[in-house]
């Protein structure tokens, strides 16, 4: 069982391909997180010195199993003094479930501005963590029979306005969530970037489900996922403490979902930017484009 410390140990096979561990959380499929941050730490695996990503954009294409491990081969696109880019692709069992390409700058300190500040909400100390009551949730389906995705384990999530999972209704289509990570990874900027790079797909793509009275479990005909994922970072930031995840969903139509957004630290600064595309389509109640 890979765990939440697991996600961050890769087995070289040689310079440019690794073997990650399987996720086994439970789950019916492996969290988005797991794989886009082994992909990251890969890249990394492949760079000298003190380089540290700028942006990443990734295309899931398939849905990974839990039970089983995951290779990544890295292609090392471009290197020069100051920056560099590697596409990274993700496979399992011979079938590829996720391309990335990750672009990086060695350290440098520069001009320093921010625009967009967080919206007021409540804090994190007084609203309830979700992860244990959608466990119950999850368990007493299985029992029905259905199965559900779990939450990633290692992330303690907390929305200040929190959709009812059985008997969802519709709400704003901007969702605010306070996450951390439950361990501290290390405390270089590499391990800060993959501990945020693992909770950014947490609860993100949710805010494309809220309009519609969607929720992860309800209804059951749902079929929701990412597609496609970006991060551009733009400050070290320590997981380990509250931050505030600011997503806002676009636009849906013909079937897909888009949404962008933020992650702010405790002190208002904005960390990364993030934006997704996925699949919501309601299988049992398809609406057809004009």
């Amino acid at each position: 069982m890979a765990g939440f410390r697991g996600v961050f140990e890769l087995q070289a096979a040689d310079v440019n391909r690794f073997e990650g561990n399987p996720a086994n959380e439970g789950g019916t499929r492996v969290y988005g997180g797991h794989t886009l941050t082994q992909a990251l730490l890969a890249s990394f695996r492949t760079l000298a010195g003190d380089w540290q990503c700028y942006c990443l954009h990734a295309q899931f294409c398939r849905i990974g199993r839990p039970d089983q491990s995951i290779s990544y081969a890295v292609d090392r696109s471009s290197e020069s003094r100051n920056f560099s880019v590697r596409r990274i692709t993700a496979t399992q069992s011979g079938k590829t479930l996720l391309t990335m390409t990750a672009s990086f700058q060695r350290a440098y300190a520069g001009l320093d501005f921010q625009s967009l500040r967080p919206p007021e909400c409540a804090s994190p100390e007084t609203l309830i963590s979700e992860y244990h009551r959608f466990g119950v949730i999850v368990e007493r389906l299985k029992v029905r029979g259905r199965a559900v995705q779990h939450l990633p384990s290692g992330i303690d999530g907390r929305w200040a306005d929190p959709q009812d999972f059985e008997s969802p209704v519709r709400k704003s289509a901007e969702n605010h969530v306070w996450l951390r990570a439950l361990e501290v990874i290390g405390e270089d900027a590499n391990s800060r970037q993959l501990a945020l790079a693992y909770c950014s797909d947490f609860a993100f793509f949710e805010a494309a489900l809220r309009p519609h009275g969607f929720s992860a479990v309800q209804p059951e005909s749902l079929l929701s996922g990412t597609m496609d994922h970006s991060i551009w970072f733009h400050r070290a930031t320590d997981m380990s403490q509250w931050h505030l995840l600011v997503s806002q969903c676009v636009s849906t139509h013909a079937g897909l979902g888009f949404v962008r957004g933020e992650i702010f630290d405790g002190q208002g600064l904005a960390v990364a930017s993030l934006a997704q595309t996925g699949v919501l389509r309601d299988e049992f109640n398809p609406r057809p484009s004009p």
